[in-house]
């Protein structure tokens, strides 16, 4: 394994990655770097040293790091701002890592995956671009502990392409601010545990089957808190889901799913709505308090609401 050092022996990141083996470690200095770096080698480690370098595109760049059908890379550290597309974008490939960059700013989304799998994205904040992080046909990856906040259309979406992102863990995510959905999921057998998802227009939107969301807190969105369509086998509980301006869960298209033990309090709609379509769900033991005008509108009869507390 070798040290190369960007602008002590390279001046610019792209030269350091040109020249660097597998195993290889790029560490790069404090300093404003107005590149773009293609990455197509695997099992290199870029590290930005003590956060302070910063992967400037001035507008005019499309990507800040473009991972290309690699594996084994990390980016780690880095600021990364002004690209027109993203700050990362991770095309193909598999088991990299993103982990602990502030990534600001970005046209289309801070963090990109095409097709990319088994990635693991980790303590990135992600403010303030259009899209927070974009997944599209992603599978398998995990999202850890991201902040994506404050971006002009949704936090972290999950989705889009002939297939939707499927197999994907969403962990201790802060989704806030943002102007459209918190958390966008589109695509089957997906986990959402422990995020918290506050002040967006919607909180979470999530289409496709056997979807799982356990322990989340969604509370103070603009309009509905959860929001299911079209899902089969969902299930839904532990969540915390409060002060929102509408309805706290939203079935709308789905069938056989299990919403269980969820505190569903003070929301301006009712707290479970159903369309004519929701059937065949059990609603289990959930504390519903104060949600105005009610607390349950099932239109299908073919619903079962078993030792629920409605007050």
């Amino acid at each position: 394994m070798a040290i190369l050092r960007v602008p002590e022996e390279f001046c610019t990141i792209q030269e350091a990655v040109n020249t660097a083996n597998p195993g290889d470690v790029i560490l790069v200095e404090e300093g404003i770097y107005p590149e773009q770096v293609l990455i197509t080698k695997n099992n290199i480690r870029l590290v930005a040293r003590c956060r302070n370098a910063v992967l400037d595109g001035n507008s005019l760049l499309d990507f800040g790091f473009l991972l290309n059908n690699v594996s084994g890379v990390q980016v780690r550290d880095f600021m990364i701002k002004n690209y027109d597309m993203a700050g990362v974008y991770l095309n193909g490939g598999q088991a990299n890592r993103v982990i602990h960059n502030n990534i600001i700013n970005n046209d289309l989304a801070g963090i990109i995956l095409n097709k990319s799998c088994r990635n693991m994205i980790s303590e990135n904040n992600v403010s303030q671009n259009d899209l927070g992080i974009l997944a599209t046909e992603a599978h398998h990856n995990w999202f850890v502990r991201n902040c994506a906040c404050q971006n002009s259309q949704s936090g972290i979406f999950l989705g889009s392409g002939a297939t939707g992102s499927n197999d994907n863990a969403l962990i201790n995510n802060h989704a806030s601010y943002n102007e459209s959905i918190g958390i966008l999921a589109m695509g089957g057998n997906n986990l959402l545990l422990q995020n918290q998802v506050t002040r967006n227009q919607v909180g979470i939107l999530i289409e496709d089957n056997n979807n799982i969301l356990q322990g989340n807190i969604v509370k103070r969105n603009e309009c509905g808190a959860v929001v299911a369509v079209s899902s089969e086998n969902l299930y839904l509980a532990n969540n915390v889901i409060r002060q929102n301006c509408g309805t706290g869960i939203e079935l709308v298209n789905n069938q056989f799913g299990i919403i269980e033990e969820n505190k569903i309090i003070r929301n301006k709609d009712f707290a479970i709505k159903g369309s004519v379509a929701s059937a065949s769900n059990t609603i289990i033991r959930n504390q519903l308090r104060l949600n105005s005008p009610g607390n349950i509108d099932l239109i299908n009869p073919d619903n079962n609401v078993i030792n629920s507390c409605l007050f």
